[in-house]
């Protein structure tokens, strides 16, 4: 019984061992579009309107990763939280061409409220469809957000 396990971890080892010597060696670098403000309500200078008090999702246009070859992005929210009750829920949708857009997100995060009048908030989703679009939404039915949505996306290789 020794020699069936002794045989299965030198094979392990024959084939980890160059895995990790390669990955150890390998530099990593990362290219950063410039920001794009995608949504924001006049309390940020924007033309959007404000976050109704509705539990339903308002759309993003779509974010087009494909294009440019970008497969990661940076979404950073900022909202004002201060004096409510409910929750800012922000959610990313993919789709693989722009137009078809997934009916169940990719991820949801509940932002709470914390009093703050500009609080900010980042995710990132990595890997990413070729094209998603952000919703956003209230937890409950008492307060309106007013919010700013910017992204970043990136790419990047290994050598």
């Amino acid at each position: 019984m020794w020699r069936k396990h002794k045989k299965l971890i030198v094979l392990f080892l024959v084939l980890l061992i160059p895995a990790a010597i390669i990955w150890a060696a390998t530099t990593f670098s990362y290219t950063y579009a410039s920001a794009v403000n995608l949504a924001k309500t006049n309390g940020y200078g924007g033309g959007t309107a404000d976050l109704a008090a509705d539990q339903a999702y308002d759309y993003t246009s779509d974010i087009d990763l494909a294009t440019n070859g970008y497969y990661g992005i940076w979404i950073y929210l900022q909202y004002d939280g201060s004096g409510g009750t409910d929750s800012i829920i922000i959610s990313y949708f993919g789709s693989p061409d722009g137009t078809n857009f997934d009916d169940i997100e990719l991820w949801l995060v509940t932002c709470p409220i914390n009093g703050g009048a500009d609080t900010q908030i980042s995710f990132l989703c990595y890997p990413a469809p070729p094209h998603g679009r952000i919703g956003v939404k209230t937890s409950g039915t008492t307060d309106t957000f007013d919010y700013q949505i910017d992204y970043v996306p990136f790419r990047g290789s290994g050598t």
